[in-house]
């Protein structure tokens, strides 16, 4: 899953968002975010601190990686 905010962009792999056990956050782009997984739906998404999802596009890798190289990827803490 990736995100751009304020120009910048970041990758959520779906496989690390699977792993966790509630929302966690993040900070991306001088913001907190929070991240979510739904196991029920297998549905990830992102959230701002105020609760409104922020909009991401969810592809595959090579796809994401040949638009944005070298792009930061999220890690599990």
């Amino acid at each position: 899953m990736g995100l751009t905010l304020d120009g910048l962009f970041k990758a959520y792999p779906v496989s690390a968002l699977k792993e966790l056990k509630g929302p966690a956050m993040d900070s991306f782009a001088g913001q907190e975010i929070l991240l979510h997984y739904e196991v029920e739906s297998r549905e990830a998404y992102i959230t701002g601190r105020d609760g409104k999802q922020i909009d991401t596009v969810l592809t595959y890798w090579f796809v994401w990686e040949s638009f944005h190289p070298g792009a930061p990827i999220y890690k599990l803490p």
